[in-house]
């Protein structure tokens, strides 16, 4: 049930443009981590390895 609004979270922090640029890395990468977890979890492996390359992580094809 979290997954839409951490996902329209995460779409507000990359949008925002009253932060700074180290405030917006801040909490985009915090908004990524939950996503992560919460793709890992669902098994969306496709939306998993995307924000695994927003937060510079390697994916390795076919790594789940």
């Amino acid at each position: 049930k979290a997954l839409p609004f951490m996902e329209k979270a995460n779409e507000i922090a990359e949008a925002n443009t009253t932060w700074s640029e180290e405030e917006k890395k801040t909490n985009t990468d915090e908004t990524l981590r939950t996503l992560k977890t919460l793709y890992y979890r669902l098994q969306m492996t496709d939306k998993y390895n995307v924000v695994r390359e927003k937060l510079g992580e390697e994916v390795v094809e076919g790594e789940e």
